[in-house]
């Protein structure tokens, strides 16, 4: 035997389970004794109970040649030391990691769960085709746990399922004291929710193990699972053993050393009397690790030490007499005494795993004592029996109790220089094993489309677990290195779509801040921006779950706390969270005021920064600064102001280029020129609004060709619906309906709803434009274009007034539905055409109020209207048609805040310019109502409005070209007298319109369509 054998035999040993017939009996009947119930139970204990060692004896007891054994009646994972589901492991905070984790320890193939193998290799490609398309990776996943449950469950008709969960502590995260003040329950992983909502619910025929340490929120979880179970959940409390318990502990031990070979020290442990036992018992709580760690001091130092030698009177009497805390501490640093002192090679390596709490692989041994690979390994081999060894995956640690002690009686008084020492060369090690990751992320980003996926998938996930774990490592070697490392980290990590990996930094941060509660500043570092930072990173994940309301409420009511910092910090923080309240009222489509303030201050003050020469604070407001910009161009375009989105998604594109072009990490490269993508295409749409359609498709291509070169079919999909739209708006439907197809089948494929609905909306206008084209398309097939575009839209409003609530959306939905119903209007007579007039109306009158939520949307709300003036003329309403006409007029120049009958000057800029469009429309509508009326002066005037409106917005627009076709099919087959009458009209539009002068955009058409080549002259 070696020597380090001698040393350490006590811990080594494999022995029974000891004062736990109680829970084995209640285990036992879980599984047999519950029919084909599922039963939970939750088996809480403090670290150092044994409640790992209890599930794996359960497994071992299910398995063949197990004491519990029933051939045929039971389904356990096969392989002992892989038949656990630990939370410890990050990739089992998401449902995908959770999923793959069951399938992986029931024997993955093995065990007969093809649909799920099957559903996780669609999942791999779909998860990275989403792309940033956050919402809908979460829906991806439930799919993914819906298809596991499908196969357990067919599994678990002929045989009962024994499934244990290890570490429950690490599915919900303790909130910060912010977050607690502001009465912010813990965050939950993704794996907590599924396991609460779905598995455990709806799995059949399983016993379900789960274990945890019983902190606060682990015993919420115990409330919510007696809630939704009932009956079916059981919680055993795992305590301490009691004093007979303890004793006969010893003996347990010296059972499994004698078992292990070794009987002399298995008769010395035999040998400690009852009462050194009970002594023990006293000193220890009862807690099996440090029984452990004490029998293994006995045996190994060969003597007691003092306070174990007291009898159990004096024990009582010295804990009064010195204080618990006090006794409890010189055993604790007795126990680590006779750890350090050995000189075992096998000692050191339990040492080095005393400064990583995240542990150490046999690589990073290899390297911390410049060992070779296999020597490390064959240490590794004898160090996983000790009882206070954990090896998770390719990782050891030790127990959590050795490393609170450590950290409590050797780490914090050990000089800096040794701290130093220690942890830069744990960081070292991590920085080139990161470099390393990076590059296989980088190769694998650059590997053909189709096998993509899930390369980039394992090559993160990598990637993610060494950003943890170094971001750990350097806030210990100082904090504010590790913080600026956490916001590196975290910003990638949002980029990349991994919420899971953003909740595990800020976890270890807060962790970490409650290893020194008092302190105000640590290490050059304020407290307060840490304990901002961490609701700013919870905020940022509350929109994605679309929580708007709660996102502004909690900016509004903490922005104040900023003023606590210094200045740079204080400026710093309040901006982003400036940003943050002002996107989650964009998104919702309500308080758009409130959200240009917001947005519009941000901007201001982070232009004003001054951070030099902070390059990681540079860096920090600049990324602000883009995603600000970015935002503002977001609701500007909502609020209908496009020029105003044209320049201001312009300044961020100016960002997000040069701070692509300044990353030096071509991983991190990534994610910016993700962003950059989507500003761009967002700056193409808005460039659509304006009337440059060349210059929109050139943006829009550009976009485009990054997003397919990136990979993710989701961004790729918004980039293609984006460019069908602006060849919709330029008059070009054939070419637009192609692309919009293309993103509504990826959409559909991805199972996205708001792409869903937003191709379908295009497609509808798409549809409709056709059926415009009288030269192309019979009557017949122009009604079916236009029952195709009802259809589209209809489904689009239910996505948009149902599944995804944005009031933008949802009012350009029903806008759309409503213009199909009235060009079918235009074609249709009889009962017909009454059905429709009156699906249009409402569709129109919905889109109104819908509209009605924020002024800013008052835009849609007139455009609503004016296409109901145009259904009402359709339907031969001329009446209803000119009063919703004037009503829409009335809006439009209040909101332009311009007279009725002005034309706004070229110089002067107009927030909502659009609207221009629509006065051009109403114009045009009057015109041809006058005509038909046979007043061709008034029908003249209106139309000589109509263009100006239209040339004011932008000289080569769609509607002014459409506009000059309708005019051309009302005035051709007027004769030269009705031709001087319309010529009167147009000269009156001039005295009658404030800043509209001859010659006007109408008398040139008259000149260009008719020949009057005196059209110019009074």
């Amino acid at each position: 035997m070696t020597e380090f054998a001698h040393e350490f035999i006590p811990a080594r040993a494999a022995h029974s389970l000891v004062d736990r017939d109680r829970e084995l009996d209640i285990i036992h009947k879980a599984i047999f004794g519950a029919g084909e119930e599922t039963r939970v139970l939750l088996i809480t204990g403090s670290g150092g109970m044994g409640k790992t060692f209890l599930l794996r004896k359960v497994l071992e007891m299910c398995r063949e040649r197990g004491r519990w054994h029933e051939a045929g009646r039971l389904i356990v994972p096969p392989t002992p030391g892989e038949d656990l589901v630990d939370f410890f492991h990050i990739r089992t905070h998401t449902v995908a990691g959770f999923t793959r984790e069951v399938w992986q320890v029931l024997g993955a193939k093995k065990a007969g769960m093809q649909t799920f193998a099957d559903a996780l290799k669609r999942f791999e490609a779909e998860r990275f085709h989403l792309g940033e398309v956050h919402r809908e990776l979460s829906k991806a996943q439930d799919r993914l746990g819906e298809s596991l449950l499908e196969d357990l469950n067919r599994l678990t008709k002929k045989s009962r399922l024994v499934l244990a969960l290890d570490t429950a502590e690490k599915l919900l995260y303790e909130a910060g004291r912010i977050e607690r003040e502001l009465r912010l329950p813990p965050e939950e992983t993704s794996t907590l929710s599924r396991l609460k909502e779905t598995f455990f619910p709806r799995v059949r025929n399983a016993t379900i193990l789960l274990a945890g340490r019983p902190e606060s929120d682990v015993l919420r979880l115990k409330s919510e699972l007696e809630k939704e179970l009932g009956d079916r959940f059981t919680h055993v409390d795992f305590g301490n053993f009691d004093e007979d318990s303890a004793i006969a502990y010893f003996d347990a031990v010296a059972d499994a050393v004698y078992r292990d070979g070794d009987v002399a020290t298995a008769e010395a442990i035999r040998s400690i009397s009852e009462d050194t036992r009970r002594v023990a018992f006293f000193y220890t709580n009862g807690r099996p690790i440090l029984l452990s760690l004490l029998i293994d001091y006995i045996t190994t130092q060969g003597r007691l030490m003092d306070e174990i030698k007291d009898s159990l009177e004096e024990a009582k009497a010295r804990v009064e007499k010195q204080g618990w805390d006090n006794v409890q501490s010189r055993i604790e640093k007795g126990l680590l005494t006779g750890i350090l002192e050995r000189v075992a090679p096998e000692a050191g390596v339990i040492q080095s795993l005393a400064w990583a709490r995240k542990g150490l692989t046999a690589e990073m041994l290899a390297e911390l004592h410049e060992m070779s690979r296999e020597e490390v390994q064959e240490l590794l081999k004898r160090l996983r029996v000790l009882s206070f060894i954990k090896q998770i995956g390719d990782t050891y640690f030790l127990h959590d109790a050795l490393y609170e002690m450590f950290e409590k009686h050797v780490l914090q008084r050990v000089p800096r220089e040794r701290r130093e020492k220690e942890y830069t060369t744990i960081t070292n090690w991590y920085a080139r094993a990161i470099d390393e990751a990076r590059k296989a992320l980088g190769d694998a980003l650059m590997k053909p489309l189709e096998v993509r996926g899930a390369a980039v998938g394992q090559a993160h996930a990598r990637l993610a677990r060494l950003l943890v774990d170094e971001m750990h490592y350097r806030w210990r070697l100082s904090p504010v290195w590790g913080f600026q490392a956490w916001e590196a980290d975290h910003q990638e990590m949002y980029w990349a779509n991994d919420s899971a990996t953003q909740i595990e930094l800020d976890d270890d941060v807060r962790a970490m801040l409650r290893e020194t509660p008092e302190e105000d500043q640590l290490n050059g570092l304020a407290r307060l921006e840490v304990e901002l930072t961490l609701l700013l990173h919870r905020l940022k994940r509350m929109l994605l779950h679309a929580q708007y309301d709660e996102v502004s409420r909690i900016c509004e009511q903490v922005r104040a706390r900023c003023d606590g910092l210094s200045k740079p910090s204080c400026q710093l923080v309040g901006a982003r969270m400036d940003v943050l309240r002002g996107e989650a009222l964009a998104r919702k489509g309500a308080g758009l005021a409130e959200a240009e303030s917001a947005l519009k201050g941000a901007i201001d003050s982070l232009q004003k920064l001054d951070v030099s020469p902070s390059e990681f604070d540079t860096w920090r407001r600049d990324i602000t600064l883009a995603e600000a910009c970015n935002n503002l161009g977001y609701l500007y375009r909502t609020m209908g102001r496009y020029e105003d989105a044209v320049d201001t998604y312009g300044q961020a594109l100016a960002m997000w280029r040069r701070l692509e072009d300044e990353e030096p990490e071509q991983t991190r490269k990534f994610g910016l020129r993700a962003q950059h993508a989507n500003t761009l295409n967002n700056r193409a749409w808005a460039l659509a609004w304006t009337g440059r359609f060349e210059q929109a498709l050139r943006a829009c291509q550009d976009a485009l060709e990054m997003r397919r070169t990136l990979g993710p079919e989701g961004p790729v999909a918004f980039s293609l619906n984006t460019f069908g739209l602006i060849q919709t708006k330029a008059d070009q439907p054939h070419r637009a309906e192609r692309a919009c197809r293309a993103a509504l089948n990826i959409f559909i494929r991805l199972e996205q709803p708001r792409g869903i609905g937003l191709a379908l909306t295009a497609l509808s206008e798409v549809s409709r434009r056709k059926a415009e084209l009288e030269a192309v398309y019979s009557a017949e097939e122009q009604r079916k274009l236009l029952e195709e575009a009802i259809e589209h839209a209809e489904k689009a409003v239910a996505i948009f007034s149902e599944e995804v609530k944005e009031s933008a959306q949802h009012a350009q939905a029903l806008i759309e539905l409503g213009c199909a119903h009235r060009d079918l209007v235009r074609i249709l007579s009889g009962d017909e055409r009454n059905t429709h007039r009156n699906l249009g109306e409402d569709a129109l009158r919905k889109a109104m109020e819908v509209a009605k939520v924020d002024p800013n949307l008052r835009h849609l709300g007139i455009d609503a209207e004016v296409n109901l003036a145009w259904l009402y003329h359709y339907a031969g309403d001329d009446k209803a048609a000119e009063q919703a006409a004037k009503s829409a007029r009335e809006s439009a120049c209040g909101a332009l805040n311009l007279g009725e009958k002005e034309i706004p000057t070229k110089d002067r800029r107009l927030d909502q310019s659009f609207l221009l469009v629509q006065l051009g429309k109403i114009e045009l509508l009057l015109g041809e109502i006058a005509l038909q009326r046979n007043d061709l002066v008034a029908a003249g005037e209106h139309f000589a409005a109509s263009l100006a409106y239209d040339e004011r917005y932008a000289p080569d627009f769609r509607d002014m070209r459409r506009g000059l076709d309708k005019m051309y099919t009302l005035l051709k087959g007027l004769n030269a007298d009705e031709f001087k009458e319309i010529l009167k009209g147009v000269n009156q539009a001039t005295e009658n319109y404030k800043n509209l002068s001859s010659p006007t955009r109408m008398h040139a058409f008259l000149e260009e369509s008719f020949g009057l080549g005196d059209a110019g002259k009074a």
